[in-house]
């Protein structure tokens, strides 16, 4: 599953909750909530980035920028790497030398996790009554298919980063300027992205956020990206406001 369906859900499942969100926005493993829980993670592995960079036209087509997509990865990566301290006081290494076996692993779980945190995301931020339990109670898990990783590298997590980040040509613009000027709404560009730390020995998703910009941030831009991931990062790993949720009910 592409991450851009996973994109396309957090939105809508913001526009859903509009503000009324009971549970905090960051998702964290109901393990990590009990007494007897271990020490939180210290070494994260970083997982291959997968980042998206389209540009929007005036018609509102979208398309990747090879280009960009490539700057921003590299912006992703120089930023986790040289940041150490802005992320939760993680230390992020990265993935050793790899067989050819190891490498198909990585590319199965990266797309086994595509399709498990789009369900966490939705089922977790949905205001439908019926999945409620998905966000007092979180979950999700990978399966211990990466567990070699932790024996290899000594890591107890993999990171994994994923968005989107669509540029607004400058035609586009000009359409959405005179657009407003009869009162009609047309959407920019924005920048999502979701970052999660997963058990390598369990695969149980520990902590999973997300951060959204329909401002000019873009990925493409190295201070921007400073400041998406470290907000993504602000309030890890945020325990005490699950905590105080539970306490209060």
């Amino acid at each position: 599953m592409k991450h851009s369906r996973i994109i396309l859900l957090i939105f809508i499942a913001s526009l859903l909750l509009g503000g009324c969100q009971t549970f905090p926005q960051h998702k964290v493993h109901h393990t990590l909530l009990e007494e007897k829980a271990a020490e939180l993670p210290s070494k994260t592995l970083l997982m291959p980035v997968d980042i998206s960079v389209l540009e929007m036209s005036a018609s509102g087509i979208q398309e990747e920028v090879p280009e960009w997509t490539s700057q921003a990865k590299a912006h992703m990566h120089a930023v986790l790497e040289n940041n150490p301290n802005n992320f939760g006081d993680l230390t992020i290494i990265q993935l050793p030398n790899l067989s050819k076996e190891q490498q198909q692993l990585i590319e199965q779980h990266t797309a086994l996790y595509q399709t498990v945190a789009f369900s966490a995301l939705w089922f977790s931020q949905t205001p439908i009554a019926a999945w409620r339990h998905k966000a007092k109670k979180f979950d999700y898990t990978l399966g211990d298919g990466l567990s070699f990783l932790a024996e290899q590298t000594g890591a107890d997590t993999a990171l994994f980063i994923s968005g989107e980040d669509i540029i607004t040509t400058d035609g586009r613009k000009a359409t959405v300027f005179l657009a407003a000027a009869f009162g009609v709404h047309i959407p920019l560009g924005r920048a999502i992205v979701v970052s999660s730390l997963v058990d390598l020995r369990t695969g149980n998703i520990l902590w999973l956020n997300f951060n959204t910009k329909t401002d000019s941030t873009t990925l493409v831009e190295k201070e921007d990206t400073i400041a998406v991931l470290s907000k993504l990062f602000e309030n890890y790993p945020g325990l005490e406001a699950y905590h105080k949720l539970n306490a209060a009910n």
